[in-house]
């Protein structure tokens, strides 16, 4: 007996999406990856300010605001407008003219302003835009020349277990030692493998953050030192901060928005120019054929009679520029706050590389030295020297721990003080 067999269409199409899905990857996968050049610190942040789409795109903002400033005097159209009728008389008569209504001359003097305002605002949050990228810049790229360092001292701890594990492998074929060595030692062994998969890892993550912020193809690596140095600390310069500036310009462009409102409650000016025909006798007794023209000029001021509105607006836009001087005060206080909180974290890293440069690091190296002497002749067992050994690696981490902490303090205070971008 034949079963019919019913094919899914779904499942097909799904499976299809799969294996394409599939194929793409093994694509991706054995694509080779794209070659790592090194780079200093100062290249890297001219070809973010030359490339970085984010900056870019903050630089034709500020020419669109500058470009808006030719807008201020945006007056409105004019009215043509064409009669034909009985204007006059039971004869028809003709009548053409030009209307033309505008704000009171100063409200367009402060509207201009507005933009001017707005303009500078743009502009100080371009500087803003800079720094931000600057400090993004140098944290991905001190955090790389981090990992580096880490990773060089995990391949150093791999090549000492893995040298241990050659020795406790002949020390057990001799009989000179038990499975438990081996065993240690191969799973000390393991750990740093993973740790330095896991590392890798990150270290591939932060080359791509790297990539996005340059803009680039190509893939960058560190070139520059570990450690990075403090330049002379300026205590008051950070109140001249960009982001600071932002915030009291913003205050500058609510109180030009107020001034705005306020002269909305001017007058408005119109003129009127009309040109018409009066066919018959006029009011002079002469009688006037087509041919001859007859004009008017008018002038009115527009009263804003209904003002309560106009005058609501006026009064939220000066609660708008509350606000902003309230936020501008709040950045004050957050930033001297802030600044102490980096000074006192720089301070602490500093006291902790100056320990580990003159004292820690020597130790450490000696302690390494003398553990593999003494382990060689049989003074100590595996788990002394185990226990020499971690406390001598651990010693190296911190430092390069303490490294990292204080090149991220010294980043902050100099985006903090402005001189990041140089």
């Amino acid at each position: 007996m034949n079963i019919p067999v019913k094919i899914n269409k779904t499942f097909t199409s799904i499976s299809s999406i799969i294996l394409s899905f599939g194929c793409i990857l093994f694509s991706i996968a054995a694509s080779p990856l794209p070659a790592q050049a090194p780079i200093g610190l100062k290249a890297a942040l001219d070809s973010a300010r030359a490339n970085n789409m984010s900056f870019k795109n903050e630089k034709l903002k500020v020419e669109y605001q500058g470009l808006l400033r030719k807008t201020g005097a945006n007056i409105p159209q004019a009215l043509l407008f064409v009669e034909n009728g009985q204007i006059n008389s039971r004869y028809v008569d003709n009548r053409f003219g030009i209307n033309q209504s505008v704000n009171f001359p100063t409200v367009y003097a402060k509207r201009k302003n507005i933009f001017d305002e707005e303009y500078t605002l743009g502009t100080i949050g371009l500087q803003l835009k800079e720094l931000d990228l600057m400090k993004q810049v140098q944290g991905a790229y001190y955090h790389l020349l981090y990992l580096q360092q880490k990773e060089h001292l995990l391949l150093k701890n791999d090549s000492l277990y893995s040298a241990f594990l050659d020795k406790s492998i002949m020390r057990l074929r001799a009989g000179e030692s038990n499975l438990l060595e081996k065993s240690s030692a191969e799973t000390s062994r393991n750990q740093i493998a993973m740790q330095l998969r896991a590392l890798q890892q990150d270290k591939a993550i932060y080359l791509l953050q790297l990539q996005w912020l340059l803009n680039t193809r190509s893939q960058f690596i560190p070139a520059d030192s570990f450690k990075l140095e403090l330049p002379v600390i300026d205590s008051g310069i950070w109140a001249e901060h960009p982001e600071l500036k932002v915030l009291w310009q913003e205050k500058l462009v609510r109180k030009a928005y107020t001034q705005l409102e306020k002269n909305k409650l001017l007058p408005d000016l119109n003129i009127t120019y009309s040109n018409m025909s009066m066919y018959g006798v006029g009011a002079d007794n002469v009688f006037y054929d087509r041919k001859t023209r007859f004009q008017a000029l008018q002038f009115g001021i527009g009263i804003p009679v209904f003002s309560r509105a106009q005058k609501s607006s006026i009064t939220a836009s000066r609660s708008q520029v509350k606000i902003a001087e309230n936020n501008y005060l709040i950045a004050v206080n957050s930033f001297a706050n802030h600044w102490q909180q980096t000074i006192a974290l720089y301070m602490k890293y500093y006291e902790n590389i100056e320990y580990f440069e003159t004292t820690g690091l020597k130790n450490a190296d000696l302690i390494i030295e003398i553990a593999n002497q003494q382990f060689s002749k049989g003074e100590i067992n595996y788990l002394g020297w185990a226990m020499l050994i971690n406390q001598a690696l651990v010693t190296q981490n911190e430092y390069l721990d303490s490294v990292n902490g204080n090149n991220e303090a010294v980043i902050e205070l100099k985006y903090l003080m402005g001189t990041i971008n140089n």
